[in-house]
């Protein structure tokens, strides 16, 4: 969390020629975040850091575990 990895995601974005819409940046800036959090932590971890981190954008993943738990 404390790496500017959305600043430099939108740095990368912008150097390669995709143009920037604020707008459109808000509305999917926090899935962005967990998107790439998660496949960091699934990189290092395995699936025991990818399901932690993208069940708090993923509502199917979410529904999923609470039928499971039932």
């Amino acid at each position: 969390d404390r790496q500017p990895i959305l600043d430099e995601l939108v740095k990368k974005a912008t150097q390669d020629g995709v143009k920037w819409n604020a707008k459109e940046f808000e509305t999917s800036k926090k899935m962005i975040d967990v998107e790439v959090k998660a496949y960091i932590a699934r990189n290092i971890l395995d699936n025991e850091g990818f399901y932690p981190i993208i069940q708090e954008v993923d509502n199917v993943f979410k529904r999923a575990v609470e039928e499971a738990s039932k």
